[in-house]
């Protein structure tokens, strides 16, 4: 799921992940958030400023300006790269 801002809920402290995406289900599944998750929200909404995605890449990709979601495997890189310095 490429998750964005629409999809979390900050008043009812929930996150609609919404048929599609590979789900089998036609329905939307909505994930109870932890005070303490809502709050890591408030703080990544904060860093993506105006983009409509949760975690985004805001540069120039392909030529064009915009505002893309974050590729799934980029965070499983930057960490075993970590992995690897640190060894």
């Amino acid at each position: 799921m490429i998750a964005e801002w629409e999809h979390i809920d900050f008043v009812k402290k929930g996150m609609d992940d919404p048929p599609g995406d590979g789900r089998k289900s036609e329905r939307t599944f909505v994930v109870p958030l932890t005070d303490a998750v809502v709050g890591y929200f408030y703080s990544l909404k904060e860093l993506a400023g105006k983009s409509k995605y949760v975690v985004p890449v805001l540069k120039r990709r392909r030529g064009k300006d915009g505002d893309y979601p974050m590729p799934p495997g980029s965070i499983n890189h930057a960490l075993e790269s970590l992995r690897e310095y640190w060894r």
